[in-house]
């Protein structure tokens, strides 16, 4: 541990309950100090129990006093979050809400949980890979969590496919193409809570075929996830027996070169790829404004479902023109749960302005699942536990996925068989060959009254 993440527990132990000093030369192990003092304790290299402290990026937690009430929280299940805080505050709010109700249910097995979240947008001047690694060296080792909430984008969960080991992220958003080959069991897991970006670039292929479209000029980020969906769609058009051209770029610069490079492309549509939601505004404002694109459809990815995609574009002529692709929303009895349980807790706010709302909070209510099914399976949370647990909540007894049934669910995983549960957002139908959700996608516009759905594929 580094002597920055750590103060000496020592000085706390007057102010927790029941707590005896533990003495240098008896900590041999974290399990020996979190034991003693708690969740967040460490054995350091002084042999001292150690409280860690939280970084500029993962100062946050909820419930909020996580931190400061380290002894009104010691036997909490403490669980990551990879948020960001600023392009998806109402995914955040999902996770948050979840928390709260699992906890008025009376947490996992008699223990409230509580995420220690580590905001991405707090990282726009670090190298962003090498912090997420970092982040998830911190969740595994300072903070003792083998899982995480998260994160929002793919790159973030390549990242942390390379560079961290015995990690469970259950993401509500990565769809990235990098992530549906990563099976390397020692490695850290990514679980998604949405279809793979090779359903979405078959959904645009077959919008384009419905449409009577024969062309696509194709820009896209230098990411390698946004890389390889443009070279899937690429393939797929080929098959389709369209015709495309691609175009890429690392900056803003190169970003609005190309698009003017594709505005004059001899095609029927041009598509951005991004992870980056602003990207898709910068788009419809040059369609906007460049003369050759002003007859073309402009297809987007699922990025750009926000309501600030909408503020931010609105009265553009060129968002007529824009169809987009997401995962196709659910409805029913779970769904309705969600969203009336998201407006009670926040004012009357309604989920449905985050991209990824509904997903979040399934992710959240997964992870629960999981938790609990490593605890009764192995009576500790672990990696492997919380694996075995994502991958038997898609077949078994049929169950809602939420506070309504989850004493339903821990009565099935006491007697070790498995569940298939419907969420808020889809069908808990994980593929375990890629570890994404196979659901529906839609294909969208923008209407009088804001995002319309006009197209579903199936797959």
């Amino acid at each position: 541990m580094r002597g920055s993440d750590l103060i000496p527990a020592l000085a706390l132990a007057l102010g927790l309950a029941g707590c005896a000093p533990i003495t240098p030369d008896a900590c041999t192990s974290d399990a020996q100090c979190v034991e003693a003092f708690g969740w967040g304790h460490v054995c350091d290299d002084e042999a001292t129990c150690a409280a860690v402290q939280p970084t500029y990026a993962c100062a946050a937690a909820w419930p909020e006093d996580l931190w400061t009430e380290r002894d009104a929280h010691r036997n909490d299940l403490v669980i990551g979050a990879l948020v960001d805080s600023e392009r998806y505050p109402v995914e955040r709010a999902s996770m948050r809400l979840a928390v709260d109700q699992i906890n008025d249910l009376g947490g996992i097995d008699g223990r409230d949980v509580a995420l220690v979240e580590c905001d991405v947008a707090a990282l726009d001047n670090q190298d962003h890979a090498d912090a997420i690694q970092g982040i998830g060296g911190y969740l595994t080792g300072s903070v003792g969590t083998p899982v995480t909430l998260g994160p929002i984008y793919s790159s973030d969960a390549t990242a942390l496919l390379e560079g961290t080991s015995e990690l469970v992220a259950v993401s509500p958003s990565a769809s990235g193409l990098l992530l549906d080959a990563a099976r390397t069991e020692a490695a850290a897991q990514v679980w998604r809570m949405v279809p793979s970006d090779l359903n979405n670039a078959q959904s645009f292929v077959r919008d384009m075929l419905a449409e009577g479209l024969i062309s696509l000029a194709i820009v896209h980020s230098r990411d390698d996830n946004q890389s390889s969906l443009a070279e899937q769609l690429v393939a797929d058009l080929d098959l389709a027996g369209l015709r495309s051209e691609t175009f890429d770029y690392g900056s803003e610069t190169e970003r609005n070169a190309q698009l003017v490079e594709a505005a004059y492309a001899n095609t029927d549509a041009v598509a951005l790829l991004s992870e980056d939601p602003d990207d898709y505004v910068e788009f419809v404002r040059s369609a906007d404004t460049i003369g050759s694109l002003a007859d073309r459809v402009l297809y987007v990815g699922s990025g750009a479902y926000r309501e600030d995609f909408l503020t931010q574009t609105e009265g553009l002529a060129a968002l007529d023109q824009v169809r987009g692709v997401r995962p196709a929303p659910r409805e029913g009895a779970v769904a309705d749960v969600f969203r009336a349980s998201y407006s009670s807790a926040y004012d009357g706010a309604s989920p449905d302005e985050g991209s990824f709302a509904a997903h979040s909070y399934d992710a959240a209510w997964m992870t629960f699942a999981a938790v609990s099914w490593s605890g009764m399976r192995y009576g500790a949370l672990s990696a492997t536990g919380v694996a075995e647990g994502l991958g038997s909540l898609s077949f078994g007894s049929p169950l809602s996925l939420g506070p309504s049934a989850w004493s339903d669910l821990t009565e099935v995983f006491a007697g070790a068989e498995t569940v298939d549960l419907e969420g808020a957002s889809s069908s808990v139908d994980i593929d375990l060959a890629t570890r994404a959700v196979r659901a529906p996608v839609a294909v969208w516009i923008v209407g009088e009254e804001g995002f319309e759905d006009v197209r579903e594929f199936s797959f």
